[in-house]
């Protein structure tokens, strides 16, 4: 929630998750661990540099970068911009890289840059370093000049005009589906199904991204072979049995296949209908009546059916009395048993400015990517502020709109929170001090959520 997952707002601002609720009360901001072999469509996978530990230190310039992740992006265009050199570490393809990372940096976020085997940080710190004139001294002790690169050649993105715009949109009825079953015979394995589409889709995003590396030129996105291939390969769940998606199947399976389907459809969906400008158009988005959503095993389903009915256990979304699914609804049969994981949160896209490291969940590791991306976020999105006073603890919004799915009050929910984190971290320890508090000195605050959009036309 992105992050980062997506995202996504902050990290990889996608229009992100929003229950049915046109105020935007319910919203998620890219993030998830699955490295798949062959990718449908065409998408070349992430490339992966193996190192090991003590080569990994001399190396003049290192980033231990996810896919989709747009700081990453970000990071690696100001290399190119410089004519640095650099070897690329991908923390998704390999659990081994993903763990030293995480030794090395001490944190669970994805851009994390080296120079001659010393922690930089992400993509803040590189440009912090460079601008106070700290970055090209450590360069060049490592043998690396900065230099400015020749520019790239522009690749505008042609603005469309309301009437295209429009007629675009319109093709997209509101019971339709962005899969339509394209007679291929339907997929052979769910899970991997799910992963696969979500890899393929970060990649093209990848691929597609402006020149800053903060925006998505979903024009040429669209336009592309790649993405034509991809929505083939879609249609495949359509005629998915629903036996590899109901009770009888593996909860992590299941799990694993409806958090990568989520945010692939948030992708799906922005691509094809734009991202959401307004309150009433984020519920249109969400609730599918805009057209985004998958028919898999026979159901249509759309983003809030996958979170709230499915991921949520069936729990009634922000706002409403009443779950999605009645007595009698098929779509109840793929519906995770209570209770709800709140771990979902930070896995259903970025939900912090650096991208968690996990970018899609696989079952034999969706324990490990969850945490991870329940410290990811935690470590990136949690302050603390304390003197004799008393102690402030700022959240984000998705705490206060989910706090429910943490704990049964505001300690309960810190209280999670705080065991999301490694025990010697420093916030951890803050997040301690502050629970021992009096109830009358601890203050939550929540931050306002960012719903800006990463379309390289808008404003």
């Amino acid at each position: 929630m992105l992050m980062i997952v997506l995202p996504l707002i902050v990290s990889f601002t996608l229009s992100t998750r929003l229950p049915s609720d046109p105020t935007g009360a319910a919203a998620r901001s890219p993030a998830p661990s699955a490295r798949l072999s062959e990718e449908p469509g065409g998408c070349a996978g992430p490339r992966i540099e193996r190192v090991d530990e003590a080569a990994a230190a001399t190396l003049p310039l290192e980033v231990f970068t996810t896919p989709g992740c747009a700081y990453c992006a970000r990071a690696k265009r100001f290399f190119k911009r410089h004519s640095l050199p650099y070897t690329e570490r991908d923390v998704s393809a390999d659990e081994a890289v993903l763990r030293e990372m995480i030794q090395r940096a001490s944190v669970a976020t994805c851009p994390q840059i080296f120079v001659a085997g010393t922690l930089v940080g992400g993509y803040d710190n590189l440009l912090a370093d460079y601008e106070a004139g700290r970055l090209e001294p450590r360069l060049a002790r490592a043998g690396l000049q900065m230099e400015e690169a020749a520019p790239e050649d522009p690749q505008p993105e042609a603005d469309e005009d309301e009437e295209e715009a429009a007629l675009r949109t319109a093709a997209v009825r509101a019971d339709s589906v962005l899969n339509p079953a394209m007679g291929g015979g339907g997929a052979a394995d769910a899970a991997g199904t799910a992963a696969a589409l979500q890899l393929c889709m970060l990649t093209l995003m990848d691929e597609f991204l402006d020149d800053a590396g903060a925006r998505v030129r979903y024009g040429a996105l669209r336009a592309s072979g790649e993405f034509a291939e991809f929505v083939m390969t879609a249609g495949d769940l359509c005629d998915l049995p629903i036996s590899s998606l109901d009770a009888s199947a593996p909860t992590d399976e299941r799990k694993a296949f409806w958090i990568n389907l989520y945010n692939c459809l948030v992708m799906h969906g922005t691509t094809v209908v734009g991202s959401p400008k307004d309150g009433p158009a984020r519920k249109a988005f969400f609730t599918g009546a805009s057209g985004v959503a998958y028919r898999v095993a026979g159901c249509r389903l759309t983003l809030d059916d996958i979170e709230h009915g499915i991921l949520r256990c069936n729990t009634p979304p922000i706002g409403a009395d009443a779950p999605l699914f009645g007595e009698g609804d098929p779509r109840l049969a793929l519906c995770l048993a209570p209770p709800t994981d709140p771990r979902l949160h930070f896995a259903l896209n970025c939900g912090a400015r650096s991208c968690p490291p996990i970018k899609l969940y696989e079952a034999a590791r969706l324990e490990q990517g969850l945490s991870l991306a329940a410290r990811a976020f935690v470590e990136s999105d949690l302050a603390v502020e304390q003197d004799a006073e008393g102690a402030r603890v700022s959240l984000s919004k998705i705490l206060d709109w989910y706090g429910a799915d943490f704990g049964a009050d505001e300690a309960a929910v810190l209280g999670r929170l705080q065991g999301f984190l490694p025990e010697e971290s420093a916030q951890h320890a803050a997040l301690g001090e502050a629970l021992q508090r009096p109830a009358s000195e601890l203050q939550v605050t929540y931050r306002e959520y960012d719903w800006g959009g990463n379309d390289a036309t808008s404003d």
